[in-house]
């Protein structure tokens, strides 16, 4: 008998009663986590041998109850504000459903009945709102070949494997088997094969498929009357089910047609407006076309991509509504780059560009490769600078022409100090990890860019939206909200959802075992053995593991063979290339084996890798095992190309540096620590909370594990990782330049004698000296530490002071300008936090950097103080600069004159002469140390290969990626604008050729191009044009050059190099002109069609398959075949392919989006306008 909503609400609440719920799900997902094909390890502790029934029966309760409180809530829609409390319920209901039902089913012996209770459990994590995690769900089920079909089809369809199902539905309706001869003799025959489904069953199954293809197929189109048409079908099956007392089937429409419902809510289709965003009102043709192919291009992935997470629903309405600036705070993986890609679709509605800011050079790499999916088959360029400091004429193109720019901070404010109007046609700006607030030099100098754009005159008619993972809570949040925002009341989006959960744990080592326990609520599982210590073999005479290391390599081994993939994280870059000469000597001495599979292709790693230290080096042979060692030193071209692989999920392990801690969207099942301090300090619990974020792969896993393996347990690190795992992870957003006003201001104090506030003021206002101040209890260690963070601080100030000014004011008096600062800091983060210290601490900052204004203007000229800004450095070191500049810039154009003649060797010896002077400095003194850094600079820039050179092949591209790419070419960039700004005629006239030389390793300044538009492989760079004569020079030349080369190199694999073929095709691919890329929507009539029986009503929506070479077939949206036309079509087509009934004839029209591939050219097609 049907309960009321009353009772349902109390049976629910009293489920989800925190401390029944607790208890009964703690000792169940306690017990899964440590058992192996149900067996507990011995000495583990006891759990009750009905544990798994007690869950599954709690399971099924909550999800009975949970579904029948909605349809009393779809019977009884308009009771005010109780249905959406009940809706609440019910989600809850469905989430703990799923927990507990899937601790009844892990890590047990699989049967089909186990598989089927993973499948309800996916399903009702689906309907709780964690579709990424039902997906994880599924994955075991579906490659358990002990489903039914209707069972894998549910299961394809929560794994968005809508070409599964479409093929299942065809293959299944066009059967034999179904048809009405067969099935009566079927019903006929009283011992039917058990192998092959009963004729009930077999009814219910192709009826299934038939109303899932048409819900999909409403689902893709937005028809809404198809879908209700396909869910009474559902229904209808439900209700068969039962009458024939069909558990399974039952459950399976039942959760099906539920599913449906929720699915059209939270669509893409369904959230993305009809009707263009405000500013774009004008624009609904190119609106509508945008929009569709937005949708279609997600739909057509191999995972189709359908529907928003709820992190995403919440905020799509705030996207579409308006303009207004947004911070986002997500956890990691919890879907930020969704959003972000919507923020961008809404601007392109206003055919302006979007400006995306990443942290690193590597996560610009990645978010270039994800955008350029989503978007370029919109005709949307998008194009990337994250190279050295400077604008190149790549750089310049890319600015300017492309419709999404993806760049670092510090390349990005380079160009607009440069030339503030490239963001003149931008109404976008991304600024992903945005949390890069503090007083660091790269957080000073990113604090006062965002100040320059949101002070900008044109502010108000471009969006701002910040994203980060690790926002912290209270004051700090709310500064920087509403500095971003100005003060706008929504201008946040928090949320905490995330796709999959996260569990904690240590693996501690007792002489000669390991033991791992679990942190779980109240509960504390654990596995006595773990890892058992084994006997050295050959020479070596200790036990493995031996040392901390060892530990985490055999832990990693361990989950691997339980089917995991491991990042394992160490917090010092120093610490990870260790790794792989370890899992090398390991691998030797027969402790670990393989764990590459088989299908993996390293090729282009492996290429890239030995182009730079050489084919033998332990990083590679590490690879060539399954491990992927990853840090910020390595060399940006393999780098990335390691990241591919990670990104596609081919290697299983993965030995990482901070670098993953800046947002670098790698991710693993369990994250493993090698360590939680960086020298004496403990981990910031801001990167401590990013790091642990790629723990669980959305999609893939249900749940990520957090381990710290320990070779030597002390109370101390037992209590480092309680900290680190209470902490709330929230970096702080303290203002830079009041955090170094403060610095300096607390080393003046101190060494002020006086004691009175009042004298300590007077002598600020009046001036320092801004010597650096000298405590005498101090030692001399101690006073010079003091003495480096005095000039560090102060040349921060300085760097804070003019970027904030920006390119104005600088031939005011020193008073108008310390006005100008303060206008140019109103509403600013450095303001907003200044008010909240005490009046004496404030009006003492202030006075501080006053005094500093009126110091620089003092010292320095208009042009000078404009050469600093635009070289983005303080007094000290401008005017060290300003000491060698005269002498560099006549040594650049010497360069620059040798290289136009060929005389090479000459342009080497002066460029050892700019870096002589420029090493000198000490904002651009090398980090890197490595034998004869001449030698490797000539060698470098004659485009020879770097592991000819004797040495330490790893210190060697360190030292040319960050000394000679990023320091000496931002020396050389930084003495260009300096000059310029001086008037210097020379500086205006040089042509960037040696800066180029640097930067890409070859006085070849095609190939200079062709690196730097993103073609890594850069020996095979410099033979594709040498072997082709190619003389381009620019960006635009280069894309032409390519699309005009001859076809003998499109069909020679083995050029420009065999190695990098795949490379070259990949990249030549994306250069190509982008009306080859991009799709469009055509319709085309065809009126040669035979229908097999009646001929659809006008505009009835139709499937299109493949029958033949000059036939396709023609079906209904749920797989009836209702007759064939006679049309060439290309069967290797991209888009996506419908079809309509034709009114007044009997013809289809083909509606097709996509690339210009859908027909072997014979029938004229018409253009939808857009």
């Amino acid at each position: 008998m049907p309960r009321d909503a009353d009772d349902l609400i109390s049976s629910l609440r009293s489920a989800l009663d925190p401390g029944f719920r607790n208890r009964l799900l703690a000792r169940g997902q306690a017990q899964s986590m440590i058992r192996r094909d149900g067996i507990l390890p011995e000495s583990s502790p006891e759990f009750n041998s009905f544990l798994d029934s007690d869950l599954l029966n709690y399971g099924y309760a909550l999800l009975t109850n949970g579904l029948e409180l909605l349809e009393e809530l779809e019977a009884d829609g308009d009771g005010g504000n109780a249905p959406t409390r009940w809706s609440d319920v019910a989600q809850r209901a469905f989430i703990q459903s799923s927990y507990a039902l899937e601790a009844a089913t892990r890590n047990v012996v699989v049967g089909s009945e186990q598989m089927f209770h993973r499948l309800v459990a996916g399903a009702a994590s689906h309907l709780g709102g964690y579709a990424a995690r039902a997906f994880s769900l599924m994955e075991g089920s579906r490659q358990s070949g002990q489903l039914t079909p209707m069972e894998l089809t549910l299961a394809d369809l929560m794994m968005r494997d809508l070409h599964a199902i479409e093929d299942r539905a065809r293959s299944l309706r066009s059967s034999p088997a179904v048809s009405d001869n067969a099935m009566l003799a079927s019903f006929a025959v009283d011992n039917a094969d058990t192998k092959q489904l009963g004729p009930v069953s077999l009814l219910l199954s192709e009826n299934y498929l038939s109303f899932v293809s048409s819900a999909l197929y409403a689902l893709e189109v937005g028809d809404r009357e198809l879908l209700a048409d396909a869910l009474r079908g559902l229904t209808l099956g439900e209700q068969a089910s039962m009458d024939v007392n069909a558990p399974s089937p039952w459950w399976v429409y039942r959760l099906t047609r539920r599913m449906f419902g929720d699915l059209f809510d939270t669509s893409i289709s369904s959230n993305v407006p009809l009707d263009p965003p405000p500013t774009g009102e004008q624009e609904i043709h190119h609106w509508r076309y945008l929009r569709h192919t937005f949708i279609e291009n997600l739909l057509t992935r191999k995972r189709s991509e359908i529907d928003l997470w709820p992190s995403q629903l919440h905020v799509v309405d705030r996207i579409f509504a308006d303009t207004r600036d947004l911070v986002i705070a997500l956890p990691t993986s919890s879907g930020k780059t969704r959003i972000a890609e919507l923020a961008i679709l809404a601007c392109l509605a206003q055919r302006r560009r979007t400006v995306y800011v990443t942290p690193l050079r590597a996560l610009s790499a990645q978010t270039e490769q994800v955008l350029s999916r989503t978007f370029g088959p919109l005709g949307v360029r998008v194009s990337s600078m994250y190279g050295s400091m400077g604008v190149s004429d790549v750089d310049d193109d890319a600015l300017r022409t492309s419709e999404i720019v993806v760049a670092t901070p510090e390349k990005l404010d380079f160009a607009i100090r440069s030339d503030p109007t490239i963001l003149d046609d931008v109404g976008l700006i991304v600024l992903d990890e945005g949390h890069m607030i503090g007083a660091s030099e790269r957080e000073v100098r990113y604090e006062a860019q965002i100040q320059r754009l949101l002070r900008r005159p044109d502010a108000s008619t471009r969006r701002i939206v910040c994203l980060s993972a690790v926002f912290p809570s209270g004051t700090e949040l709310e500064d920087f909200v509403a500095w971003i925002t100005n003060d706008e009341p929504n201008g946040l989006h928090q949320e905490t959802w995330r796709p999959t959960l996260q569990r904690f744990g240590l693996v501690e080592w007792m002489e000669d075992h390991a033991r791992m326990t679990f942190t779980l609520g109240s509960e504390q599982p654990f596995i006595p053995r773990y890892l058992e210590a084994r006997q050295p073999t050959g020479r070596r005479r200790k036990n493995f593991p031996k040392d901390q290391r060892e530990l985490v390599i055999a832990t990693t081994w361990r989950l691997i063979g339980e089917g995991q993939t491991v990042l394992v994280f160490c917090p010092q870059r120093n610490s990870v290339d260790p790794y792989a000469e370890a899992i090398i000597k390991l691998h030797e001495q027969g402790f670990i084996d393989s764990v590459l599979p088989d299908e993996v292709n390293l090729v282009d790693a492996l290429v890239v890798g030995a182009e730079w230290f050489g084919a033998e080096h332990p990083i590679l042979k590490c690879l060539k095992l399954g491990v992927a060692i990853h840090h910020g030193a390595l060399p940006g071209p393999f780098r990335r190309e390691v990241e591919k692989l990670l990104h596609q999920g081919k290697v299983k392990v993965t030995i990482a540096s901070p670098t993953l801690a800046q947002g670098l969207n790698l991710s693993a099942s369990v994250v493993l620590f090698h360590g939680l301090r960086r020298g004496r300090e403990l981990l910031r619990g801001s990167d401590f909370a990013n790091v642990i974020g790629r723990a669980g792969r959305a999609f893939v896993d249900t749940e990520g594990l957090v381990l710290y393996p320990i070779f030597k347990p002390t109370p101390q690190l037992r209590n480092d990782w309680r900290t680190l795992t209470h902490d709330d992870g929230g970096k702080t957003l303290n203002s830079g330049l009041v955090g170094v006003g403060i610095a300096l201001l607390q080393r003046m104090a101190a060494s002020y004698e006086a004691g009175d506030i009042d004298h300590f003021l007077n002598y600020l206002t009046g001036g320092p000296w801004w010597t650096p101040p000298v405590l005498r209890q101090e030692s001399e260690e101690e006073q010079a530490a003091a003495a480096a963070a005095w000039k560090a601080n102060l040349s921060l100030l300085d760097i804070g002071i003019l970027s904030v000014i920006g390119d104005g004011a600088y031939d005011v008096d020193p008073d108008a300008a310390i006005q100008v600062l303060s206008d140019a800091l109103l509403n600013s983060l450095w303001e907003r936090q200044l008010n909240r210290l005490d009046d004496i601490a404030t009006t003492a900052v202030r006075e501080l950097v006053g005094g500093r204004v009126r110091h620089l203007w003092q010292i320095s000229t208009p042009s000078q103080r404009r050469g600093w800004y635009l070289a983005g450095l303080g007094a000290e070191a401008g005017v060290s600069l300003a000491a060698i500049s005269e002498q560099v810039i006549d040594l650049i154009w010497q360069v620059e004159v040798d290289l136009a003649v060929g005389e090479f060797t000459a342009a080497s010896d002066r460029l050892v002469e700019i870096a002589t002077a420029i090493f000198s400095l000490d904002t651009f003194t090398p980090g890197v140390e490595v034998d004869d850094w001449e030698r490797v600079l000539r060698h470098w820039v004659q485009g020879l290969s770097i592991t000819d050179l004797p040495g330490n092949h790893v210190k060697i591209a360190q030292f040319i990626e960050s000394d000679l790419i990023y320091r000496l070419v931002w020396g050389m960039e930084a003495i260009r604008v300096y000059e310029s700004a001086q008037g210097s005629i020379p500086a205006e006239e040089l042509n960037g050729s040696a800066v180029a030389t640097i930067e890409t390793g070859t006085f070849d300044s095609s190939a200079s191009i062709l690196i730097r538009a993103g073609f890594d492989h850069r020996l095979a760079a410099i033979k594709a044009v040498v072997s082709t004569g190619a003389d381009f020079n620019s960006a635009k030349e280069m894309r032409q050059w390519i699309n005009n080369l001859d076809p003998w190199y499109a069909q020679d694999k083995t050029w420009p190099s065999p190695e990098s073929r795949s490379a070259w095709e990949t990249f030549a691919s994306y250069n190509r002109l982008p009306h080859l890329r991009q799709w469009m929507h055509s319709a085309v009539d065809v009126y040669d069609v035979t229908w097999h029986g009646e001929v659809p009503t006008p505009n009835t929506w139709l499937r299109i398959t493949d029958l033949a070479p000059d036939t396709v077939q023609v079906w209904s949206t749920g797989f009836d075949l209702l007759g064939e036309a006679s049309i060439r079509l290309n069967y290797k087509r991209l888009g996506i392919l419908r079809a309509q009934s034709l009114g007044g004839a009997s013809g289809i029209r083909l509606l097709y989006t996509g690339p210009d591939d859908l027909f072997i050219p014979r029938v004229k097609n018409s253009s939808w306008p857009h």
